[in-house]
Order: structure tokens, then sequence, then C-alpha cells
């Protein structure tokens, strides 16, 4: 098996979890990887501590940008650095499974026709005790304009073919969040994926995550970027999803309130509700 994966990992002031993540990639069963680092100009000492920890490795390129650019840059960046064609994202916080290369590199060999393909994964607290489990793997069916990955299927490790990825947009470097979301989007939308039953991801959850960090804020955060790749992929389908979005991402409290005072007569106040939900709307 000759071919490579480039994981690609993109770091910003996450370098004291960098040691486990790096020693999940010595740990592996396969040496058939390289390691590209791009370091979005860290306020801490992330930087030095990963140079201090991979050493004199071989497989690991290591990148600084001059001045913070934010995740989507980052990415972006990392691809382009990359020198195989089979690439996938490693955040620094997170692990690899011991197999994990040497499933996807198997996968790879033996399903030519996939542009993507993605695990399950295990979820753990800062200090990597377990804590929960992606139990299923759902399928995505590509030809399905109407599908939506609400339920982030290929949040996990996921691997695709860096020549298809050019066939899209990229990625897009404005997202501070979602970036892998809104690029597997636009993956799905012109080749097959395929989902792998294994555990493949250690995924670390801790207060300075970038999707359930700051307390739980940015979760919410998350929630709006979310909806920013979900609403450019309905775009480019051609498909209106205004009751999704009601659904999934406005606050109920919203329509309680609005029901209440419907309800007690107070219309002008009802007015300004209805107002500001639809100046919601048009923004979203």
């Amino acid at each position: 098996m000759s071919q490579k994966i480039s994981i690609l990992i993109a770091n910003f002031n996450n370098g004291k979890y960098f040691k486990d993540c790096w020693d999940s990639l010595l740990n592996q069963t396969s040496k058939n990887w390289e390691a590209i680092i791009v370091d979005d100009a860290s306020n801490d000492n992330s930087l030095s501590l990963i140079k201090e920890i991979v050493g004199d490795d071989a497989r690991a390129l290591i990148y600084c940008n001059e001045i913070n650019k934010g995740v989507g840059y980052t990415k972006h960046k990392c691809i382009q650095l990359a020198n195989n064609n089979l690439v996938g994202f490693l955040d620094p916080d997170d692990l690899l499974e011991p197999i994990s290369v040497e499933e996807m590199l198997t996968v790879f060999e033996n399903q030519k026709d996939i542009v993507l393909a993605y695990s399950k994964k295990k979820v753990y607290d800062e200090n990597l005790n377990l804590i929960g489990m992606q139990e299923t793997l759902r399928e995505i069916n590509s030809q399905d304009p109407y599908f939506f990955n609400f339920g982030a299927v290929i949040s996990c490790f996921s691997v695709f073919r860096r020549d298809r990825y050019f066939e899209t947009d990229g990625i897009d470097t404005y997202m501070r969040r979602a970036v892998d979301q809104d690029l597997y989007y636009k993956l799905c939308e012109i080749g097959k994926t395929y989902p792998v039953d294994v555990f493949m991801l250690k995924y670390r959850k801790h207060n300075n995550g970038i999707s359930v960090g700051d307390n739980g804020k940015n979760y919410e955060r998350a929630k709006y970027w979310q909806w920013l790749a979900i609403n450019a992929a309905a775009k480019r389908r051609g498909i209106i999803v205004e009751d999704l979005f009601i659904q999934k991402f406005v606050d109920p409290s919203y329509k309680s309130k609005y029901e209440l005072i419907i309800n007690s007569g107070s219309y002008k106040l009802a007015t300004k509700i209805t107002t500001i939900i639809n100046f919601i709307l048009r923004r979203n």
C-alpha cells in the first residue's frame, strides 16, 4: 500500500493538549502519514511546545501564520501545504485510535469511487476520561439535495481526496466555526461518501474548545456558523430551508412569548417582536 495520508492540524492556543495528539500519531499501526501543522499565531506558548514535542521528526511540517487569520484560513492553508492526495483534519486537542490511518488507507484502496470517508468517535473530558460514544453511524445519500447533516455525522475523523477537493470552491476562509461541516457539504455534492463503522477519533471536550468551550457560549456561536453552512448548501442546491431554520435555530422562547402576547391582546408589543423575528430571518 503506497498511499499516505496527510494529517492536517490547525492550532490556536491548544499546545498544552498537543502531546496526546502527537503520541496518537506515533502509535499508529501504519506509518504512512505526515502531519501538516499550521499555528494560527497563538498568543500562548503553543508553537514552542509543538516544536519541542515533535523534535526532528521529518514527518511533521510546521508552519505559522504571521497574524491570527482564523480557523477557516488556517485549515485552507493546511490543505494547500499537504503533500499527499488523501488528507484529513485532526484538531490538536483530539486523538486518533491506533488503527485509524491503516483503516482509512484500506477504505480508499478498496473504494475507488468515493470522495470522502468518515468514522465513529468516542467523547472524552479534558482529562481523557470517557464520557460518551457515538453508537451508530448514519449513511449519507449524496444525491439527496434535502439531506442536511444536523447531527454532525461527518464531524469525526474524516479523510477525503485532495484532488476532488479542488473541484469545489474549497474551504470558506471567512468561516470561524463549522468550517469542516461547510466543506463536507460541498464534497457530498460532487461524489460518494462512505461511512466506516469503526471508532477512530477520540474527541476531547474542554472549556477552550471552539465548539463547546467558553462555558458553553461557543456552542451557541457554533449554531450560527452551522446555519451559515446549511444556508450556503441550500443556496447551491436551489432549495429553501426556512422551515428548518425556524425548527432548528430559532429560540423556542420567541414563539411562546409571541403567543402569550397575542393572547393577552398586547398587539403593539407583539408587532415589535414579529419585526425582530423577521429581522433575524432576513439576516440568515
